[in-house]
């Protein structure tokens, strides 16, 4: 262990954030079983930022060295986190399980986008795991476009077609079609939304309902 390390392993610890999160930056860098030792410690420091810091860390060994026992180690630590009594804590861990293609992640996931505590990256990121349990949680909320929440009825629209639930995107397209059709076909106001998501559908899951309907238009 060169003489780097402990003074690193040490200043994790440290009460000023930014040391200990500059410290955690440079254990990322060092990798290896002590590094992630740290990484691992730091998970428990009482600064939201800090702990940020070690998950992102820990999810680049992880990625690095999957394989290895660190890295293990390492993704085993943020999964406890997704228990964590803190909102902020648990999301974090969740969306780094993400990006490595942890499942374990998709209950958090889904509790912040029902709790409508999200990113836009949540909804990428349970397309990205491609699991089609969450389709329904989805579809819930790209029937948002009544209420005028077009920024969460189009991120989830994408996430839908992304995960390519056939059945639940040909339902979605028939109510929204529908309800185009009972409430006009206005393209501003409280009409955007139902349009915004057509669109998308339209780029990237195009179905028989879609091309009846714009034959419909014509």
């Amino acid at each position: 262990m060169s003489e780097t390390l402990p003074r690193l392993l040490t200043l994790v610890t440290d009460p000023d954030g930014y040391v200990a999160t500059a410290a955690l930056k440079a254990l990322g860098r060092i990798g290896g079983p002590w590094a992630v030792a740290g990484l691992v410690y730091a998970l428990n420091h009482d600064q939201s930022r800090v702990v940020e810091q070690a998950a992102d860390a820990l999810a680049r060994l992880e990625v690095e060295a999957l394989q290895n026992l660190g890295g293990r180690e390492g993704a085993d630590a943020l999964a406890r986190l997704l228990d964590d009594s803190t909102r902020q804590v648990r999301a974090e861990a969740a969306r780094v399980l993400a990006n490595l293609g942890d499942r374990r992640a998709i209950p958090v996931l889904i509790d912040l986008v029902e709790q409508e505590d999200f990113e836009s990256s949540d909804f990428e990121l349970l397309a990205k795991l491609g699991d089609k349990s969450v389709a329904s949680t989805l579809l819930e909320k790209c029937r948002l476009w009544s209420l005028e929440e077009d920024f969460m009825c189009s991120e989830a629209v994408h996430a839908l077609c992304e995960i390519g639930d056939r059945a639940m995107l040909d339902e979605f397209v028939r109510e929204l079609v529908s309800y185009i059709r009972e409430h006009g076909q206005y393209t501003s106001g409280q009409y955007r939304a139902p349009w915004q998501c057509l669109y998308i559908l339209t780029q990237h899951a195009p179905s028989r309902h879609l091309v009846d309907f714009y034959i419909e238009l014509l």
